[in-house]
């Protein structure tokens, strides 16, 4: 709405520390762009090219990539791996451009949203150490009741892609909401085409049924 804050602006520093961040093994998305590429024309190029991809990423947390892109943009490069069974696994290697704005945008907005994750028992979002701290406490846990209880993990089959976006949209509205247009403009249904209702702001109405994540 219009008294939502609006999504940060990225800066150089933003967006050049994200590149950094990904792997340099890490495959390219769909246009082929590979991370290394990207860390070795903001070493060559400098400041030119890093405004250039603060501004591209600026736009793209705001909700600005054109409808027709967004297949391209959000979606991903899929390659068959085969599993020790014998059965393939689908590995996604998603746009490097999009992956740069989303790691910027996280990074920004981390201590907001670990304010409210941490609360509900979720350490690993933004929280440095968080997993480990979470797993040692179990394994300290499991080993100071020794018999006298039980410690049930709880393993949800394809839980990531059936997850509600319903819920995920309502909790990113009221916690981060400088993160909606993102969240909104990457919709699958848009994505996949299926969904009319892409304007070029990312101010997209969040489906009330389950629908599958967006590619990561």
């Amino acid at each position: 709405g219009a008294d939502r804050p609006p999504a940060p602006r990225l800066t150089v520093r933003d967006v050049s520390s994200a590149a950094l961040r990904l792997p340099p093994w890490s495959s390219p998305g769909p246009s082929g762009l590979s991370p290394d590429i990207l860390r070795q024309l903001l070493r060559v190029v400098g400041a030119p090219f890093g405004g250039a991809l603060a501004a591209l990423c600026s736009a793209v947390v705001a909700g600005g990539v054109p409808c027709e892109v967004r297949p391209w943009f959000f979606g991903a490069q899929l390659s068959a791996l085969k599993t020790p069974s014998g059965g393939v696994r689908p590995i996604a290697a998603g746009e490097v451009l999009r992956r740069v704005a989303a790691s910027a945008l996280a990074r920004t907005l981390g201590v907001r949203a670990r304010a409210a994750c941490e609360p509900v028992g979720q350490t690993g979002c933004s929280t440095k150490g968080g997993l480990e701290a979470a797993v040692f406490s179990a394994r300290s846990f499991v080993h100071g009741i020794g018999g006298a209880g039980v410690l049930v993990k709880v393993d949800a089959t394809n839980a990531f892609n059936s997850i509600s976006r319903t819920a995920v949209g309502a909790a990113v509205a009221a916690d981060v909401p400088e993160a909606l247009p993102y969240f909104s403009s990457a919709d699958i249904e848009q994505v996949r085409g299926r969904q009319p209702r892409c304007s070029r702001s990312g101010a997209v109405s969040v489906r009330r049924e389950s629908t599958p994540q967006a590619t990561a």
